[in-house]
């Protein structure tokens, strides 16, 4: 087993090199066998955790240049949120505009709440993230204590983020719609 962990802790420095150099290609690494490794056995996971950890943030640092600090990410989130729904009353007297209008502001909606719903769930969870952006929210590191918290919490958010936002956005909009028109 050790003589296998030397060889993963190699595997690793080499990939962290060719990280540094510009290389951001996990995959064909084969970092991402390394974290399965880590994952399915706790031993490693002790003994790699940090160093795995390490590379994925200097990857993600590298990539993503538009990343907030979670309250700031919220914030701006919400005023997405907000100028979505604002833009509702001003299309909602052209029925053309508001058939355009209610598809792609439920896709809005859907993206700028389920990073928040996210959020809010993971906290109740005792999950900690580090950024918000343009695709999620990033955790950067996880216990291994807390592998069932998150698994609940990936599998409560997605319920959370589906049904709640995705369906109850769209209809708030043809709930709406409808009122307008019949008043």
């Amino acid at each position: 087993m050790d003589e296998h962990i030397n060889e993963l802790i190699k595997k690793l420095e080499k990939i962290e090199t060719e990280v540094n150099k510009g290389n951001l290609k996990l995959k064909s690494l084969g970092f991402w066998k390394i974290v399965y490794e880590a994952k399915v056995n706790p031993y490693i996971a002790k003994i790699l955790g940090k160093k795995i950890a390490e590379i994925n943030k200097k990857v993600f640092d590298k990539r993503w240049k538009w990343k907030f600090r979670p309250i700031l990410g919220i914030i701006l989130l919400s005023l997405i949120s907000i100028a979505t729904i604002f833009f509702y009353f001003l299309v909602y007297y052209d029925r053309f505009l508001l058939s355009i209008y209610l598809p792609i502001s439920s896709f809005i909606l859907s993206a700028s709440l389920h990073p928040v719903t996210q959020y809010i769930t993971g906290r109740i969870f005792g999950i900690k993230f580090l950024y918000i952006y343009p695709r999620g929210i990033y955790i950067f590191h996880r216990s291994s204590k807390g592998r069932s918290r998150f698994l609940f919490f990936n599998a409560s958010s997605t319920i959370l983020g589906f049904f709640l936002i995705r369906v109850i956005s769209i209809i708030f909009f043809y709930l709406i719609y409808f009122l307008l028109n019949v008043l």
